[in-house]
């Protein structure tokens, strides 16, 4: 990911990305294979695929969510494709 100068962060079991820029680098150069779903470890995002979430985490930086709560968060994104 460094040779691809995205930002990132190496966590357990994870790669972290936080900024918007990253991200979209991240979706451009690198992406998620066609269909591939989130597994059940996702407590919110089971079933969906990851290039849908990737899009919503995308969108996110342009919505003013009503409040931190984790529940209204994902509601309103969900509700965001409507």
């Amino acid at each position: 990911m460094l040779d691809l100068e995205i930002k990132h962060s190496v966590k357990p079991y994870s790669l972290e990305m936080r900024s918007r820029e990253s991200i979209l680098n991240f979706k451009k150069k690198i992406g998620f294979i066609k269909g591939v779903k989130m597994t059940g470890n996702s407590k919110y995002w089971e079933g969906f695929s990851k290039d849908y979430i990737l899009d919503l985490i995308i969108k996110s930086y342009s919505i003013k969510f009503e409040s931190k709560d984790p529940n209204n968060i994902i509601r309103q994104l969900k509700n965001s494709e409507n």
